[in-house]
């Protein structure tokens, strides 16, 4: 019973100095090469802002110091944990802190994996913007002008994105992720969907091309096209506002809505599906 009772003591005292170990923050500038690209993965919280002078400076939790690694090759910026102990387990990071804060003056790609949090606390301007994410990371408050977005969301992403500028917008957008592209004003967009995600597009463009399939949700009809080449499947659902030409094909249950009064209309609609004008 003493043995016992010994036993349970000294493990509720590990417990506490493991506690306390990870309620230790530590806070670190990082001297890192010139960078225009982002590559974050391990669950971090990235935080950039634009500026005149890069920075990088970190916030973590004392017991993931020494796993913390941020490193600059071949011009990106790379963010992670590396796990030097096979003991150590990435499991039990609930309690703890690892914070990254970037200040950059040209970015030009974002590569993010693996739970991380990525939130802008400035507008970006920039040539071209290359977004790669994928494994449950959220981005949050971009406010993006640009001469051309390519994104790829994936495995459950949720990102918003409101453009003050931009010539060209591309997405492909799966695997049950969450995306919203707000205020677009762009020559050409063209957005791919699968895999059950849910996407809200707003702004102008001159044309959408745009095709969806797996159960998609598309909401469309805040994005004014002048024409729109679009194609829904696989009980997906969308709805679209075209003034002047529309080519879509409709099948496999599902459904979507148009408005503007389009001019010129090709559809192609299937028994099982549907296409209302508005």
């Amino acid at each position: 019973m003493k043995t016992k009772t010994l036993l349970t003591i000294i493990l509720a005292a590990m417990a506490i100095v493991s506690a306390s170990a990870q309620n230790r923050i530590v806070k670190q500038n990082r001297q890192v090469a010139e960078f225009t690209a982002i590559d974050a993965s391990s669950g971090w919280d990235v935080i950039i802002r634009q500026g005149n002078r890069q920075s990088v400076s970190i916030e973590v939790s004392e017991e993931l110091l020494d796993r913390a690694v941020v490193e600059v090759k071949n011009g990106t910026l790379h963010i992670y944990n590396e796990n030097r102990n096979r003991s150590f387990s990435f499991r039990n990071m609930r309690n703890t802190t690892q914070k990254a804060y970037v200040t950059v003056t040209n970015l030009q790609k974002i590569e993010a994996s693996g739970g991380v949090d990525i939130r802008f606390e400035t507008p970006l301007k920039t040539g071209d913007l290359e977004v790669n994410l994928s494994g449950g990371t959220d981005l949050e408050n971009l406010i993006l002008d640009c001469n051309r977005f390519n994104g790829q969301f994936s495995g459950g992403c949720d990102a918003g994105i409101t453009f003050s500028g931009a010539k060209e917008v591309k997405a492909d957008i799966s695997g049950g992720s969450d995306v919203k592209l707000r205020e677009i004003s762009a020559r050409m967009t063209w957005i791919s969907a699968s895999g059950g995600c849910d996407i809200e597009l707003t702004g102008k463009t001159d044309s959408l091309t745009l095709d969806a399939s797996g159960g998609c949700d598309v909401s469309a009809s805040g994005l004014e096209a002048q024409d729109c080449t679009a194609a829904f499947s696989g009980a997906a659902d969308g709805g679209l506002f075209v003034t002047h030409r529309l080519d879509i094909r409709v099948s496999g249950a599902a459904d979507v809505t148009c408005k503007g009064n389009p001019r010129d209309i090709s559809k192609s609609v299937s028994k099982s599906s549907s296409l209302t004008m508005r």
